[in-house]
């Protein structure tokens, strides 16, 4: 019956895949061989001359159904609030044609992974463990993934200017190179490196900073066996390196002109006055609808970028933090209900956000009750639109996890479209901060706000705070003029003249 029904009644493609299931379950229930054989027989035959057709019909079937396993059931504890229709999308230039720095677009000169000899890439590969795995007598903490693919790729960097610059042939390149002994002289080829970054690749002194860290880091890596100094004692990592030493006087250097240094990029084409982010918000919210303005009914695809794009700009208005939380939120991980407080929540370890080994556990992260009827059926229902396979609540729409350039594109697109401004996901921070401290927001809320970010007061006033100088004395300026009002003061008597 099952072979009748399941095959030869349906088509075989659609058949092999419905019956399968059935057939087994009704072999085991029955214990029968003979049914299990001819079923396999037949199938066999099935795959040979259908292959392909069964192919592209098991594999969004099977990520559906693992899809079905990762993720956890969420109910449906708020109604529905989708819009009818989508309100008419503005359409222009794409935020990728439009320029925020004066910069002129150069060649890349980094090493490509396609062009790395094999013994470089293993020890490529053994840099990013010592940065991320730990190990028997280490002396700092292990990085997160995501500083560790950056410092991989400054490192990318610099071999590949030995090689373009310094004529290194590239079957000779090595981590080596970089810093051929652990004396102070061998920090030459690294200075050398910064000064044509800063002359020729007309690099900031914060992303200067950014560089020598990395350099830091390799030079760590390069003699690690070579250090005896002890943290445990007092000892400052690496402190008997005297390269180490001296790149850390260049990262001094870079630091203190980072504090000075101007914005590269013109911050009148990326920055939204909070007000106005709220509104995107709010208009992204609007375009969840499942009809688009003519009327026309949107694709699951569609509809489901549509909530994503909403909940990545709605979790940061009321959650201001690094994109990471963004990538990294899991149901049931990351991303959790509290059935206490009724509420969601993101729940962030030491080692899930940038300063957890210093803040370690953050307070709960927690999410405004205006999205969580947008929330709950995006996991609900449009999530598994993308084929996702993993457990992570964003993907792209090829159903891989988001990545960091995913989220960056997805922000400034958006803020473009609907406002012309090429506002980046981290700028979310600096604007929040500068509102409020344009408000009576008092000290003690703006200390609070500090600790919720995962920073402390001084780093939101030197860092955070965009505001200019001539915004910062405002209030200054208005209470030495409330001291002018006329009548406010004694009249004075001049002395007569003699």
């Amino acid at each position: 019956l099952c072979l009748r029904t399941g095959l030869w009644q349906c088509s075989v493609a659609h058949g092999a895949i419905i019956a399968l299931p059935v057939a087994i379950r009704i072999s085991r229930l029955y214990r029968s061989d003979i049914l299990r054989m001819s079923f396999v027989r037949c199938l066999g035959a099935c795959r040979a001359a259908l292959a392909p057709q069964i192919t592209a019909w098991v594999t969004p079937i099977r990520a559906h159904l693992r899809i079905r396993d990762l993720r956890m059931p969420v109910p449906l504890r708020f109604a529905s609030a989708l819009p009818a229709r989508c309100p008419p999308r503005r359409s222009g230039r794409s935020a990728a044609d439009t320029r925020v720095s004066e910069r002129t677009r150069l060649p890349p000169y980094r090493l490509r992974p396609a062009d790395t000899p094999p013994a470089l890439a293993k020890e490529l590969e053994q840099f990013y463990e010592f940065l991320t795995v730990r190990f028997y007598g280490e002396q700092e903490a292990r990085v997160a993934a995501v500083t560790a693919d950056k410092y991989i790729d400054i490192a990318r960097g610099f071999l590949g200017w030995l090689h373009l610059e310094r004529g290194v042939p590239l079957c000779d390149l090595s981590l080596t190179h970089c810093f051929p002994s652990p004396e102070r002289a061998a920090v030459a080829e690294a200075f050398a490196h910064l000064e044509w970054l800063v002359r020729t690749r007309q690099h900031s002194p914060r992303t200067e900073l950014t560089t020598v860290r990395a350099l830091v880091q390799i030079a760590k890596f390069l003699f690690r066996t070579s250090s005896t100094a002890d943290p445990r004692e007092g000892d400052k990592p690496f402190h008997d390196i005297p390269v180490i030493r001296e790149l850390r006087k260049l990262a001094a250097d870079a630091s203190k002109r980072a504090r000075t240094a101007p914005l590269v990029a013109d911050e009148e084409m990326k920055w939204l006055e909070w007000p106005k982010f709220l509104a995107c918000v709010e208009q992204l919210r609007l375009e969840c609808a499942e009809r688009d303005a003519r009327g026309r009914t949107r694709s699951p695809t569609a509809i489901a970028w549509s909530l994503q794009s909403y909940l990545v700009f709605a979790i940061l208005a009321c959650v201001p933090d690094r994109q990471r939380t963004l990538r990294e939120l899991r149901i049931g991980k990351t991303l959790r209900w509290n059935k206490t407080l009724e509420r969601w929540e993101i729940r962030h370890g030491p080692s899930d956000y940038k300063t957890g080994k210093d803040y370690g556990e953050r307070p709960p992260l927690v999410l405004s009750p205006r999205m969580y009827p947008e929330l709950e059926l995006f996991l609900q229902q449009w999530r598994s639109a993308f084929a996702p396979d993993h457990d992570f609540v964003f993907s792209k729409k090829n159903g891989k996890p988001l990545d960091a350039s995913a989220v960056y594109k997805i922000f400034t697109s958006t803020t473009f479209r609907l406002t012309g401004k090429r506002t980046n996901p981290h700028l979310v921070r600096d604007m929040i901060v500068t509102h409020l401290r344009s408000t009576d927001v008092s000290e003690r809320e703006l200390e609070a706000l500090a600790i919720y970010m995962g920073h402390s007061l001084e780093m939101q006033k030197s860092t955070y705070d965009r505001r200019t100088k001539a915004q910062k004395v405002a209030p200054a300026v208005d209470l030495l003029e409330s001291l002018l009002v006329p009548g406010g003061a004694e009249a004075i008597t001049p002395p007569p003249l003699k």
